[in-house]
């Protein structure tokens, strides 16, 4: 960071107030653990169904990976989704699920176009439909030209 001036990136009392979110997220997990456990269920349950559509995908592309090798593709996606810094690791889950198709036997062709058709459905098109609605929110809740 010195290399771009930044000599204190972050707020003095950052490490405390940090320290105080995970006491008090630590607190809520002790006070209702049967909250966590619904959350967590759904979000099994909603892998699961991401799950299921890329494995309508494999099969929509004619592609016959075994369960485990699109277990995998899946795994990694949701993987460096969530670890890479680039944004939404954008590039890298589609590279990353492309490579673990073709590693496992499906054709290269069809393994581009299962990630993308894929990720188009899973990633791309909820971002677009959100980007336009947030934008139209904007406008709606925008105010005339002139009134305070």
């Amino acid at each position: 960071l010195g290399w771009f001036h930044v000599h204190r990136p972050l707020p003095a009392d950052w490490a405390d107030r940090t320290a105080a979110h995970f006491r008090d997220a630590a607190g809520a997990i002790l006070a209702r653990p049967g909250r966590l456990a619904g959350a967590a269920l759904w979000a099994v349950a909603l892998h699961l169904i991401n799950l299921f559509g890329l494995w309508l995908f494999v099969r929509g592309f004619d592609a016959r990976p075994p369960l485990g090798g699109l277990v995998a593709a899946f795994a990694l996606g949701i993987l460096l989704f969530v670890v890479v810094v680039i944004p939404q690791a954008a590039p890298v889950v589609e590279a990353t699920m492309t490579a673990t198709f073709i590693h496992i036997g499906v054709p290269r062709g069809r393994a581009v176009a299962v990630t993308l058709a894929f990720r188009s459905v899973n990633f791309w098109l909820p971002l677009a439909l959100g980007l336009a609605a947030a934008w139209r929110l904007r406008r709606i809740g925008a105010r005339p030209a002139g009134l305070p």
